[in-house]
């Protein structure tokens, strides 16, 4: 997660044991006066774990491990306060306290606050500085963004896919970002399928992912555009799950939940549709006798194959040029209606994704 200075918490109901150490750069680390290498830091690590799921088992309460950081708070995503006599308390009332996943703890005119967040920092640098405070975070696994806060690569493990890097945004995971035309989108099925790209800058995330991802949960997704006139437009559909490759990874739910497009064409089009790319004939047009990503490249869950299509060839937005040649375009039709004019060729474009439970 790239917090520094770490501290692990070990809590139960009346026994807490606080063992600071710092994250291990060399074979040998040093940290609260006592010195580990990683083969006894291991076998003390066992032997705690062993004493208190022992313990724990005795006195039915949970426990959970926490990550820490001195001298910092994470200011923006309080829950609540409570009452905490000292970090041992606080951390055991997150451990109890559902969807709590970290908490901060410091002395103000001798007064102790708890306050307990319902998010995680992604890094140190959103953290705020405070002396004497202390901001813990726990060490589960995330499985998307949700519980995030702040803007950066994060490792995620995906139910029936497994760990994967991907780039969260304020709670949001990004699966594709495109913004000029240095990355190529006309690709194959294949490193659709895989994912192509950096995700801090122009990517495709991957639709095998992408897949497995949008069936763990109910997601929403979001597209943020700027067209090539300067404008801002977004879409969001608070329903978006595909199915697997066997099924071309067709769009199975869509629901459309609100927009500021000044018309609704196309926008749900892609319910049902496979995905397809140049190598592939699932988007075979008859009339055009070829493929809808031959004629205008990206690979994308192909309707009408001129409508809405965010990995389309990229623009010159210097250059208005004629419809025909705005049709093969990055564009989003809804922008303007089925008149594709200048004001719908785009020239930057995410795609996000949020779970909604």
């Amino acid at each position: 997660m790239g917090i520094d200075n770490i501290e692990k918490v070990y809590k139960t109901h009346s026994f807490d044991i606080v063992v600071g150490w710092h994250l291990y750069k060399s074979s040998r680390q040093q940290s609260s006066g006592v010195d580990f290498i990683p083969r006894q830091k291991m076998l003390f690590k066992i032997f705690l774990f062993t004493f208190l799921e022992l313990f724990t088992t005795q006195q039915n309460v949970k426990y959970a491990f926490f990550d820490g950081t001195k001298d910092a708070i994470l200011p923006s995503s309080t829950m609540k306060k409570v009452t905490a006599e000292s970090t041992i308390s606080c951390a055991l009332q997150c451990s109890q306290t559902k969807e709590c996943r970290s908490w901060n703890y410091y002395k103000t005119r001798n007064i102790e606050n708890c306050v307990l967040n319902s998010l995680k920092a992604l890094n140190s640098d959103i953290l705020v500085r405070h002396d004497g405070g202390i901001y813990y975070q726990d060490d589960k696994d995330e499985m998307d963004c949700n519980d995030i806060d702040g803007a950066g690569m994060l490792p995620i493990k995906i139910a029936g896919f497994g760990t994967k890097e991907v780039y969260c945004d304020n709670g949001w995971l990004v699966l594709m970002r495109r913004y000029d035309n240095s990355m190529k989108f006309n690709r194959s099925w294949n490193e659709y399928k895989i994912g192509f790209g950096d995700p801090r800058l122009q990517f495709w995330m991957g639709n095998e992912a992408l897949y497995a991802l949008t069936n763990q949960g109910d997601y929403s997704m979001l597209v943020d555009m700027l067209s090539c006139n300067g404008n801002y437009y977004y879409v969001k559909w608070n329903v978006f799950r595909i199915k697997n490759e066997t099924m071309k990874y067709a769009v199975d739910a869509l629901n459309l939940e609100s927009y500021n497009t000044t018309s609704t064409t196309g926008l749900l089009e892609i319910r049902g549709r496979p995905f397809g790319t140049t190598d592939d004939t699932s988007a075979y047009s008859g009339y055009l006798n070829e493929t809808c990503a031959e004629r205008h490249g990206g690979g994308w869950w192909f309707g009408r194959c001129i409508s809405n299509h965010l990995t389309g060839y990229y623009p010159d937005c210097s250059n208005t040029g004629d419809n025909d040649e705005r049709k093969g375009k990055m564009k989003f039709t809804a922008i303007t209606g089925y008149n594709c004019n200048f004001g719908c060729l785009l020239q930057a474009a995410t795609m996000k994704l949020r779970r909604n439970n």
